[in-house]
This record gives structure tokens, sequence and C-alpha cells, in this order.
């Protein structure tokens, strides 16, 4: 899946990501050579680059777009098949913007994951002057000192002004360990490469969006340099790359053909794969019909809640394990209260696709949060029904009670329970859980409640909703490992409605 990029440089250096393409050195290139060259545009005004990669669809990059309020005032546009901008050349193709579709993961006025797919109202009409250039197949290294080629329209020298028509300069790609020395751990590896910056050629401001070109395949997008001096041979220029990290190739093919978006556990974690209510009371049976028991071989292995007729939301790590190529029958069952029972109120369901977030990464838990596809729809009634989810994005009060419910041990190291228990917990304040985790919480997409040393869940209960007010406002992701009562580290859920953007895009 996604690689969680932590490369936040222009908190330490001063970057230029920049809003208008400019490339230093270099020569004018051949008037229509490069025709999936793209001129993203607001308001008639040159921003960044692109690539077409689809008749609908470009590829840029995500800042591009930090700073624009789109509400239909503003006339977003791509122009093809441009040689010379200022003016309306007979090839050109202007198209106006359907949607913007930043990475999952992308942070405004942050660097990582800074890639972008526009949809187009239109399709492009491919002729000699306009064609669409294919994606990496795989994913492979750049070797080192490979000569690799941009292209773009704006400044030729620092602070120069623009220039009207497309200019390209060859460029070398570095070996990484010697970025890594440059960037140091601000540079991943396995998700950016870099150019050198020789004195002479470069891209400034940006050119952000347009394509380093490998080969005649496109490799990276152009992402930031050094603020100040595109040419300082201290810094080489990034990119974020979409062959060293084929999780952007994935993300972007993915979403063109089903279109319709960390906690690194210094402190011993557990998310557990069995469900577990410390404390509470067993609950009244059926009482909660949105409740799912995701199972594997016919064993308990999550707890999830029922979003969709064919689809349960629950978390990303209880799949982390399970090989899942047909041998192992991964299913939910619906309307349970006792799941060592054959209740005629249960529906057993088969599950077609397992879908975590895309920036989730096997055993960390940033994004723990993933979908289940059902092979078939579940058949609603009084015990079987569909939780709605927040509309909106919002914090939920401190102090507020909540409860979770789940199949599990009762007490530390008890055995599990075969019917459903609930619990009531309290949220704690955002401030408070940050205190305590530290680097480890991060408020944008997650929320804590306390433990008091008598009521929690264990060991995970992973995956299980947290309902605030009737409303599922969080999923069970993980706690301390050894004392699930630890009353200094309070229990960590993944904020459902940060993820809303997310799970409307693979829903529908």
């Amino acid at each position: 899946m996604f690689l969680s990029i932590s490369i936040f440089l222009f908190f330490v250096l001063p970057l230029c990501g920049g809003m208008e393409s400019g490339i230093i050195g270099g020569k004018e290139a051949k008037p229509h050579s490069r025709p999936y060259i793209v001129s993203v545009q607001i308001d008639k005004h040159h921003k960044c680059g692109g690539l077409l990669i689809r008749k609908d669809y470009v590829l840029t990059a995500a800042h591009c777009f930090d700073n624009i309020e789109y509400s239909g005032k503003k006339q977003l546009e791509v122009v093809l098949g441009a040689h010379n901008i200022s003016r309306k050349e007979h090839q050109q193709q202007r198209i106006e913007v359907q949607k913007y579709i930043m990475h999952p993961c992308y942070r405004k006025n942050e660097r990582p994951n800074d890639i972008m797919l526009l949809k187009l109202k239109s399709n492009a009409k491919l002729n000699k002057a306009v064609k669409v250039i294919a994606l990496p197949e795989e994913d492979e290294s750049i070797p080192a000192n490979q000569l690799c080629l941009i292209a773009g329209w704006g400044k030729t020298a620092q602070n120069s002004a623009e220039s009207s028509v497309l200019k390209e300069a060859t460029l070398k790609v570095q070996f990484n360990f010697e970025c890594r020395n440059i960037w140091k751990d601000r540079f991943l590896a396995d998700s950016m490469i870099c150019t050198v910056s020789d004195g002479k050629k470069a891209f400034c401001q940006g050119d952000s969006g347009s394509p380093l070109i490998c080969g005649n395949e496109p490799i990276g997008i152009a992402a930031y340099t050094f603020g100040g001096n595109c040419l300082n041979r201290k810094f080489p220029e990034e990119r974020k790359s979409m062959l060293l990290s084929s999780v952007f190739v994935w993300w972007s093919t993915d979403m063109l053909f089903t279109i319709s978006l960390v906690v690194l556990s210094v402190i011993h974690s557990c998310g557990g794969m069995e469900s577990s209510i410390i404390g509470g009371k067993v609950a009244i049976p059926h009482s909660r019909p949105y409740m799912v028991s995701v199972q594997n071989d016919k064993k308990h292995k999550c707890g999830g809640l029922l979003i969709r007729k064919n689809y349960v939301l629950t978390a990303a790590h209880c799949a982390d394990n399970i090989e899942y190529s047909g041998k192992g029958q991964l299913e939910v069952v619906l309307g349970a209260h006792n799941i060592s029972k054959k209740e005629h109120e249960q529906q057993r369901i088969k599950v077609k696709k397992c879908i975590k977030h895309p920036c989730y990464r096997k055993d960390e838990r940033a994004n723990d949060i993933m979908l289940l596809k059902l092979k078939s729809n579940a058949k609603l009634n009084k015990n079987v029904t569909v939780i709605a989810l927040p509309k909106e994005d919002k914090d939920i009060p401190a102090n507020r009670l909540c409860s979770i419910a789940g199949w599990g041990k009762t007490a530390q190291n008890s055995a599990a329970s075969n019917v459903l228990k609930e619990v009531t917990l309290k949220i704690m304040s955002n401030s408070e859980c940050k205190d305590a985790w530290q680097m480890y919480f991060d408020s944008y997409n997650m929320i804590c409640t306390n433990v008091d040393g008598k009521n929690a869940f264990c060991q995970g209960d992973s995956g299980s909703p947290l309902i605030c007010d009737n409303q599922p406002q969080g999923i069970a992701a993980y706690t301390f490992s050894g004392n699930c009562l630890n009353d200094k580290y309070p229990e960590v859920y993944m904020k459902i409605s940060s993820f809303l953007p997310w799970i409307k895009q693979v829903i529908g």
C-alpha cells in the first residue's frame, strides 16, 4: 500500500515547490515533441506542469492547488498540445477540470504524497500533438547517473521572467545514499528520487507536476528544491517517484478504474487480532444490529460495523497476517450475539475483497482502517442493520461518554467470551492523549478514551466501533501491551470522520 513519506523539509530549510513552472538551463523543446505534457491553469494563468495518462485524466503535483478554494468561481483548466502557451495555437485543446483528487495522505503545505489526479470534463482528442503516456508497469530502481529529462514553461534563470515556450533540460539521477546524506531523514528512497544540481540546469520554483522522463517513461513528478537558489549544488532536486514507489502507480491506476484517500511503536503497543472487552456487561441480544464478527476459517478475529449492505468497516491490521488466496475463508458474521452458536438470526457472508487504507503499512498503526467488500448483500432486518457514518469531520468533546462492544476476554489473561459484551468509556482530550503517547498520537485522525483501571478493550477489540450519541466515531486500533488497564496509556482509535473522503471514494 502507500508509503507514509515523512519529509517536512520546508520546516527546516527554505523549500520551493513552486506554483509556477521554471526550467533553468536546457533548451527550447522542439514544438509538440512532448505531446503528453500539460499546462495546468487557473483563470488562464499557468500554474503547474502535468502529464496526460488517460484521455480524461492528468497526473500532477498536489501542492499546485494548496491555496485554491475551488467553488466554481475559479476556472481550473488544462491546456494540451501546447508549445507557446501565450498564443492560441491550433494544436491546443483547452479542457476544464471536473474534479481534482489529491493523494489521500497528502496534507496541505506538506510535501509527503505530493501527487494528484485531475479528472477532465471531457476527453482529450488524441492526435500527433496530444498523446497519452503510459505509467511504469513495475517497481524498480533507477540507476544513478542515468540521464533523464524534464520539460516545462517558466523562468530561464533564478529571477528571470517566465518563458512562454516549452523548455527542456537533461538532468542526471543521483545516488539514493548521496541524496539521503544531504537531505537526511527527510528523504526516503522507496518513494522519492533526486537529480543532481550541476549549477547550470534545474527546475526552479517547482516546475511542479512536470514529469521526469527516463528512457521514454515518466519516472517522477517534480516536487520541490532548495528555496532561494535552485542551482544550489548542495541540495539536489526531489521528485515523487512513480517507479521507485509503485504504490503511487497503484493509486493512480486504481483511482482511474474505480473512481467513483504513524504510530511506529517504540513504546510497545498492541492492536491484537482477538476482540476482548474488559469490564462492562453482556449486551442485550441483538441490541447492536450493526455489529460484525470478522472471521478467518470460522474463528473470530476482529469486530467491525456494517456501513452498507455489502461493506463492513474494520481495522486494517486485522488482515496483516492473513494470506488470503482462497485457502483461508475470510467471512463476516452479522446478526450475532453468541458467536459459538448457530443462531437463526445470524448471516454468514464471505468477503470478496479486503481494501486497506492506501496509506496503511503492515505492522504500523497509522491509517489502520479497512473496508471489506462482501460477496453478497446482507439481508437487512431488526437484527441486521446498517449504521450511518458521521457526515462531517469534527472533534469529539473530552469527557463525552461513549461505548464499545465486542466478543472476547473478560480480563487481561482470561478466556474469550462468546457473547457480545459492551462497556462505557470516556473520551480523553487530544492534548492529554498527546502527552501520554507523544509522537505516536496524531489528533488529525485518532481519538482516545481514558483507562480507569476497570474498563477497556484489550488486545484490540480491533475494528470494533466506538459509538458516541448513536454514531460511530472511532475504530478500535491499539492500546498498551501487557496491561490493557494501564491508566498511563489511553486507548487509541482511528477517527472515522477523518477517513470519510476515502470511504466515499471506495464505496461510491
